[in-house]
Parts: C-alpha cells; structure tokens; sequence
C-alpha cells in the first residue's frame, strides 16, 4: 500500500514537471480566466475541460515509469493527469469557488505512438490478439464500414 501511494506522488511529481516545462500549465491558467469569464455566476455543476498534449517519445525520456503508464493504461494516466490539473487549480486559485476532482474533464492528446510492434495492428488478422488490453494501437491499413440505410423524410 505505502508503495502503490509512493509511486503515485512520483507520478504525480514527474507529470506535474512535465506540463510546466511543456507550457501545459500556462495553456491551463488561459482557459481558466477564459472559464472564469465566461462564467456569470458560480455554479457547482460546471464541467472543465483541459486538452493536454501529449508526445509519449518525449515523455518516456523525460520519466520512463510514467511514459509506460500512459501507453499501456491510458484511463489511469488520464485520471493521474486529472489529479495533477485539479491540484495545480487549487493551488493556484485559478477557478472561483475552487472546483471538486470530479468537474475537472482532461483529455490526453497523444501526438503520436512509438513505432513497436507491441503498438501496432497490421491487418484484421492481428485484432483478435490485441483485443484484451486496453491499450493504444496504431492500426495501419484500410478500414471500412458498413451501416443500414437511414431513411430521411
């Protein structure tokens, strides 16, 4: 137990410095004085959302462990960051009426995927394999879709 927290703070601490030195933090103190605007009066049901960009390269040199969290367990990277978002607005005032963990909304936008076989789906063929983990793939071919007619009247 003391472990698992241990390498939470670690997390924590290491994607905190790698959204300060990204300019990430920065991108979240303009949306909040645009949320701030945009909002008349506090309401405590409001939604924030935040984009984080993201380039898995970059981040596995700047903290391997946490790069590994956010390619192979994407949710608990996604809720990791959202942790990090709310501490920095609480920390920094930046939203009236200090917003609960739950209404802070971060989206991890990653740029690209490294080029591994482990990442990477050739074909229909290789779905099934995959298709236990819940992890990100790159699926490299032709991709097509069938749906019933829709009838508009």
């Amino acid at each position: 137990m003391i472990l698992a927290e241990e390498q939470l703070l670690k997390h924590q601490v290491a994607a905190l410095e790698y959204m300060d030195q990204t300019g990430v933090i920065d991108g979240i103190k303009r949306q909040c004085r645009q949320y701030a605007v945009s909002q008349q009066q506090t309401c405590k049901y409001v939604v924030y959302r935040f984009v984080i960009p993201l380039e898995p390269t970059d981040m596995l040199d700047f903290d391997v462990s946490l790069g590994n969290l956010i390619l192979n367990r994407p949710a608990a990277g996604c809720q990791l960051f959202q942790q990090v978002t709310h501490t920095i607005i609480q920390s920094l005032a930046l939203l009236p009426g200090c917003p609960d963990c739950s209404q802070i909304l971060t989206v991890i936008r990653i740029q690209s995927l490294p080029r591994l076989p482990l990442y990477q789906i050739e074909g229909s063929a290789n779905i099934p394999s995959h298709s236990r983990g819940r992890r990100l793939f790159t699926y490299e071919g032709v991709v097509c879709g069938m749906t019933t007619m829709t009838e508009y009247t």
